[in-house]
């Protein structure tokens, strides 16, 4: 019984079926880091160059107060859903790694969101010093999600 030749009947369903889910949820994860990596190059490469080249300094800080967290909030939903199906996955190695880097982008893009009202209240007040912090607490989360995500894929 503890050996695969000698599954019978209704193991070798439920081994199938476990597989299968197993196999399922690895491409799931696959899928979710690479929407992850395609929101951040598409947000940071295209969509902020363009807005800061065609809106004014007033649109571009409402437009940005608004897609800004739904970015941060995209990533949280994609890691936490991607976290949850890697739950079926068998293999122990890729589900350490890949748990890791769902979980790293889950709480960095969570912090990220949760940093927008401090950032945005640093630039209504003109508190430059606090800014900067901040903004760079964003900007290096956000290269570290992508880099995280991109290893993902090869992993």
């Amino acid at each position: 019984m503890g050996n695969k030749s000698s599954l019978e009947g209704n193991e070798i369903e439920d081994y199938g079926a476990t597989l299968e889910l197993s196999l399922w949820s690895c491409h799931v994860s696959y899928y979710a880091a690479g929407m992850i990596v395609g929101l951040t190059i598409m947000m940071t490469a295209m969509v902020a160059p363009t807005l800061n080249k065609k809106l004014d300094r007033k649109n571009f800080g409402i437009v940005v107060r608004v897609l800004w967290p739904l970015y941060f909030q995209s990533m949280f939903i994609i890691s936490l859903c991607s976290l949850g199906v890697m739950y079926y996955t068998n293999d122990l190695m890729t589900k350490v790694v890949h748990t890791s880097i769902m979980s790293g982008t889950c709480v960095l893009s969570f912090i990220d969101n949760a940093i927008i009202p401090m950032t945005n209240q640093a630039t209504d007040t003109n508190n430059l010093k606090l800014f900067n912090f901040l903004h760079t607490i964003s900007v290096s989360s956000t290269v570290l999600i992508l880099i995280s995500n991109i290893a993902f894929l090869f992993l």
